[in-house]
């Protein structure tokens, strides 16, 4: 799994065995798909938001292709790939941004910032569960737990 990722995320060795099944229940969710897309400035305030409320610090959101961006991130970023580390968000400028995304990408960095740190796993999806509970809302989080469950998604509560 290690040559998957870059940049500083933690525990590269512990397996990303759930990834496809959150993947697969967001998908199945009404608010996942209904959610307004956000603009840039939006979408950096969640990201502080979100990070006063876990008590972390505050990710760098990259976005685009632009020069500013270092180049190991711009060139994952050119695939349209998203993925967090610790310390960023990257999200190329072909993915909508949503709340549900971003909360997602968030849960990762709260995730890598307090850990343990097992990316898709049942301390992730805790997170994710608490994120969409406040910025979305009760009834997106139920949905959202309901799709866990039936795809036997594990989680701690």
């Amino acid at each position: 799994m290690g040559a998957t990722y870059i940049g500083s995320i933690p525990n590269t060795h512990i397996r990303d065995y759930q990834r496809k099944k959150v993947y697969d229940a967001e998908e199945q969710c009404m608010f996942w798909h209904t959610n307004p897309e956000i603009s840039q400035i939006d979408a950096e305030k969640l990201i502080h938001s979100i990070s006063t409320w876990a008590d972390i610090k505050q990710p760098i959101l990259y976005t685009g292709n632009k020069r500013t961006i270092p180049t190991t991130i711009r060139r994952r970023l050119a695939k349209y790939i998203a993925y967090a580390t610790p310390t960023y968000v990257a999200i190329p400028s072909n993915v909508i941004k949503r709340t549900p995304f971003i909360c997602h990408e968030m849960s990762h960095v709260i995730n890598y910032q307090k850990g343990p740190a097992d990316h898709h796993g049942p301390h992730f999806i805790k997170t994710y569960l608490q994120l969409i509970g406040k910025f979305i809302g009760e009834e997106a989080k139920q949905e959202l737990q309901q799709s866990f469950d039936r795809k036997k998604v594990n989680y701690t509560t």
